[in-house]
């Protein structure tokens, strides 16, 4: 991702989180990326715990400032501006230098962790929001690039006290764009991946075992729908008489 300074252009790079633990947060900000969202949005806020980067027009204001519009509507208009619901794991929370979507349930501004922000952006962490068992989604860390934004952004001087966009800075700091640097997969040629997760295995209770076994059936049928006694589609719905279920998911179905 690139910002402009007094006419120079600054790189940083935001390495995504593990796949498998904010699996929706790593995508919508990929799409994001992808779709070219991100260029020409701003960092616009900078509190003494995060620098905040969204598609506010200057000043902070929506809409349009001076002639210039704000990016929220091209966000909105592809549906691609808000997470459906708060991608947070535990697995991956706010450490220095990671990166999160804002408010809840998450987008399309997000910011960079200058502290470490694991109570207070995790789990029960903000009193304004009703479910303590959600936090914001952190989907990524910085792993290049901090001096630029250390030495230049994080000092640079905001609106101040007695105004209502305190923390707002005084001359927002354009991103002129955003690429994805891992390489794109070819059709027929997938990326191989160099390390694959193992397969996930969930135990259910007996209240899964009572629910299924009554289902349990081979439906064996042909293209005209009637039923013969042998065939290549079926279905089969199946429960072990046992107290506990294990339900093997393949790596391969968890990366789809």
């Amino acid at each position: 991702m690139t910002f402009i300074h007094n006419d120079v252009d600054y790189d940083f790079v935001i390495e995504m989180a593990p796949l498998h633990t904010v699996p929706h947060a790593i995508h919508l900000f990929l799409e994001q990326v992808d779709h070219g969202l991100w260029d020409g949005s701003y960092i616009y806020i900078n509190t003494l715990h995060v620098l905040q980067a969204g598609p506010s027009a200057p000043n902070g204001i929506a809409g349009f400032v001076d002639g210039i519009p704000s990016n929220q509507k091209r966000f909105e208009d592809v549906q691609l501006d808000t997470l459906a619901f708060p991608d947070y794991s535990h697995e991956f929370p706010h450490h220095p230098w990671t990166v999160g979507f804002a408010s809840r349930p998450g987008g399309p501004d997000f910011y960079i962790n200058k502290l470490d922000n694991i109570e207070l952006h995790g789990p029960g962490g903000q009193i304004q929001h009703v479910l303590d068992e959600q936090g914001d989604a952190c989907f990524g860390r910085i792993t290049k690039g901090h001096e630029h934004l250390e030495k230049i952004v994080f000092n640079l001087p905001t609106m101040g006290t007695g105004n209502e966009f305190t923390d707002f800075l005084q001359q927002q700091v354009p991103i002129v764009r955003a690429a994805i640097l891992t390489q794109k997969p070819q059709d027929g040629k997938p990326i191989v991946m160099e390390e694959i997760p193992e397969p996930i295995e969930i135990e259910f209770g007996r209240s899964l075992h009572n629910a299924l076994a009554p289902l349990e059936q081979t439906l064996i049928g042909n293209s005209t729908g009637e039923m013969k006694p042998d065939g290549n589609n079926a279905v089969e719905l199946s429960a072990p008489a046992t107290s506990q279920q294990t339900v093997e998911v393949p790596a391969e179905e968890i990366l789809q």
